[in-house]
């Protein structure tokens, strides 16, 4: 699975979750750095956005990883990472 994949599977939870122009989220990619926050995305809707993540990837991370991340790319760096690690056990 590459980044973009990981970024698209990320940017169809926020607009599931979220009001966000889908226009704009068209034009982000995996190392884009803008923040949740700016995209209107509060701390419940981001804990629904991780859980839609983990159940599409059928992934089980602890929480505690994505209470470090606030922006696209930590998000896409940290699922990267994790799923490359997984893989390579």
């Amino acid at each position: 699975m590459t980044k973009q994949d990981l970024l698209e599977i990320l940017l169809s939870a926020v607009k599931e979750v979220s009001s966000v122009n889908e226009a704009f989220l068209s034009t982000l990619n995996p190392d884009t750095d803008i923040y949740f926050v700016d995209l209107g995305v509060n701390s419940i809707d981001y804990a629904e956005i991780v859980t839609i993540i983990m159940e599409q990837l059928n992934v089980d991370l602890p929480l505690d990883d994505f209470a470090k991340t606030n922006s696209i790319r930590d998000v896409v760096d940290l699922l990267f990472l994790k799923i490359t690690d997984t893989q390579n056990m």
